[in-house]
């Protein structure tokens, strides 16, 4: 497929890196330029706080390809250079320091940025939050035996940095100002399990718990963390982990249509008939769960990024629309299916105590959420279940002596 058009893709992560590859494997033959503000290669993140910070891995083990992969492929790389504005009536990408390039087509997966706090003593050293190959480089070396690191925020990021870094043998603490774990992802029964086993594997928890600022030596490093009733938490590291925000400003600035990311259709496309995205920086509708979401997961930037390439290069090609999640904390692979909550009925499937359950969530009778607590091998069948849109009897789901497979022929 020759081609006169110009692609040019901002943002080198997860999403970018894998659109670029399936561009080429369509066929097309035109220009591709894939812009990123990092040094580094597109790769993926979910290692990082886990395998990467537990066990000194090599994060660049984390890189879908290496370079040559990209100059075979005639793949233009633009690491290193920051995206400063949009012209999108005359096309053109503009980057500090350097010429403008011209599109045919853009793509935009500039993904999203740590959320920080803002609070008095935010500016001490050894205040770390963990998104980038850079990030976990500057946080590991301090991660030692009886160092102690508090965690703000109990969710998935927080709760895998605080389990990497027990492993590690610190003295970890972490802060939810929630009264639970995990308040927007998992039912409270798994919420309550993973509580469990951090506070067993010597992670201290303190729900309810909010922040209201640092205090530090003279060195300028952090030494406390003040709880808002005033508690005070010694801190040799603290880790912020409390959400992130969509990397749209360039998009909204242009006149593209955002609202808590960038806002596309089922295949990827804006509000400008040349520009798509994909990614954690967009707010895509979900028609299985009636709403739009803005999903932060490897799984939502594998399966975007494929769908806005294809659609890019002429073919018309739909996602699952089932989001999918997942963690590994200590010893508990921890998988979350749909939106738990737009659900009516919770059901416990196993037994708890024995460390390997699901917990399923239904909606007028209908599978629409699923939390596997070490029983990845139910995440087909649940898919498939919920897919398959069947009403179902709740007694039926719970009895592990009946197969879930089973259910879809009934």
């Amino acid at each position: 497929m020759k081609s006169h058009e110009t692609i040019v893709v901002i943002g080198a992560g997860h999403a970018g890196g894998r659109a670029v590859e399936i561009m080429r494997k369509e066929g097309f033959g035109g220009r591709i330029v894939l812009i990123g503000e990092e040094t580094y290669l597109p790769y993926e993140r979910p290692p990082l706080s886990k395998e990467v910070l537990a066990s000194n891995a090599d994060p660049l083990g984390c890189v879908f390809y290496d370079e040559s992969f990209y100059s075979t492929n005639d793949i233009e790389l633009v690491l290193g250079n920051k995206v400063i504005a949009l012209d999108t009536g005359k096309r053109l990408v503009k980057i500090e320091g350097k010429s403008s390039i011209e599109y045919s087509k853009l793509l935009l997966t500039t993904g999203a940025r740590a959320r920080e706090l803002n609070i008095p003593g935010n500016e001490l050293s050894n205040i770390f939050t963990l998104r980038t190959i850079d990030d976990v480089l500057k946080l590991r070396p301090l991660l030692k035996p009886n160092v102690k690191v508090v965690l703000v925020g109990g969710g998935f990021i927080g709760l895998e940095v605080a389990a990497s870094a027990s492993q590690l043998g610190c003295e970890v603490t972490v802060l939810e100002a929630e009264k639970r774990l995990l308040s927007r992802g998992v039912p409270e029964q798994v919420a309550n399990y993973i509580a469990q086993v951090h506070e067993t594997n010597g992670v201290k928890l303190l729900l309810g718990t909010g922040i209201s600022k640092f205090a530090g030596a003279d060195t300028g490093a952090v030494t406390t963390a003040i709880c808002d009733d005033g508690f005070e938490i010694e801190a040799d590291v603290v880790v912020v982990g409390i959400g992130a925000i969509p990397n749209s400003e360039i998009a909204q600035a242009a006149g593209i249509a955002c609202d808590n990311g960038i806002l596309v259709d089922e295949y990827g496309r804006t509000s400008d008939p040349n520009v798509f995205a994909a990614g954690d920086v967009t707010n895509q509708y979900n028609a299985l769960l009636k709403k739009r979401m803005r999903l932060e997961s490897w799984d939502n930037a594998e399966k975007q990024s494929v769908v806005a390439a294809k659609t890019m290069c002429g073919f018309k090609h739909e996602a699952g629309v089932i989001p999918w999640f997942w963690t590994d904390q200590f010893n508990v692979n921890l998988q979350v299916l749909g939106y738990q909550p737009n659900g009516d009925q919770t059901i416990v499937r196993g037994r708890p105590e024995e460390g390997r359950f699901c917990v399923l969530t239904l909606a007028s009778n209908r599978l629409v959420g699923a939390a596997l607590v070490n029983s990845g091998i139910e995440r087909r069948p649940i898919l498939n279940l919920m897919e398959g849109g069947k009403e179902f009897d709740a007694t039926i789901l719970a009895d592990t002596d009946v197969k879930l497979r089973s259910l879809m022929t009934r």
